[in-house]
This record gives structure tokens, sequence and C-alpha cells, in this order.
């Protein structure tokens, strides 16, 4: 079923330290109409904007500075428990998405490193998770 009617953009709150993966990030993020990105490059700035700004889906790096990454979830658990946390990781330990579900996050995936499978992974998430959210129609449905 088509969406009719204005909707508004999917506020997502990028949360990487690493300038490669925010550049390859915030490109595929922004090639999708319906998406508005905010970066934050530690755990600190994550909260401040969580505090501050509307946001319906974070992308965190797990592993920031210190235990940054864990600080951001046990913040969000707290504050905003119903708020979709997605924890994109290079470093996929099993203990660690233990940990990540524990703390409330809503999925636990390793981090693409190529371009190509960026923009692959910010496609199908947009298409089977963002639209949805902003209220946006389906690939299949426009």
């Amino acid at each position: 079923m088509a969406t009719t009617g204005a909707f508004r953009p999917l506020s997502v709150l990028l949360v990487e330290d690493d300038d490669l993966d925010v550049r390859l990030m915030r490109r595929a993020l922004q090639d999708e109409p319906y998406v508005a990105v905010d970066i934050a490059r530690d755990g600190a700035t994550a909260m401040m904007l969580l505090r501050s700004t509307s946001v319906d889906l974070v992308l965190l790096d797990l592993h920031l500075p210190g235990d940054a990454g864990f600080d951001v979830l046990g913040w969000i658990q707290e504050n905003r428990p119903n708020l979709p946390v997605i924890v994109v990781t290079g470093t996929p330990e099993p203990e660690d998405r233990a940990r990540v579900y524990a703390l409330g996050a809503s999925t636990f995936m390793p981090k693409p490193t190529e371009a190509a499978d960026f923009q692959a992974f910010i496609r199908a998430l947009f298409d089977f998770w963002m639209r949805s959210l902003a209220g946006a129609p389906r690939a299949a449905d426009a």
C-alpha cells in the first residue's frame, strides 16, 4: 500500500569516529532522499545531540574511544528506550553482541569495508526499515 501525503525526512544520528567510515556512510545516507543525517564523532557529542534533537534512528560504532559506544547505548536505554539503535562494528566479538543486546540495541552487525558494501548496506536498511519509520513508500510501492 502506497503512502500518500507529505512525510518528514528520517533523522539519523551516525556515531562514528573513523574519518573514512564517516565519509562513506555519510555519502551513502545522503544519497537517500528521505534522510537527514547528523554526525557525532564521540559518545559525549552523541548524547548531547540525543538530548537536543529529534532522532529517529542511531547508527552506532561500538568501539569509540574509551567505552563510549557502550556508554551511548546505556544512556539511550535509560532515556530513550524505544529509539532504534543499529550497532555497526568492525570487530564483531560474541561478548560484545550479548552486551549490546542487553543494553537495548535493535541489531548488531559487522561494518561494511568497501564503499559499494556501505551503499548496499544503507539501501537495504533504508528499504526495509527506514521507510516504515518515516512513513515513506517502499521501493516496491512507489
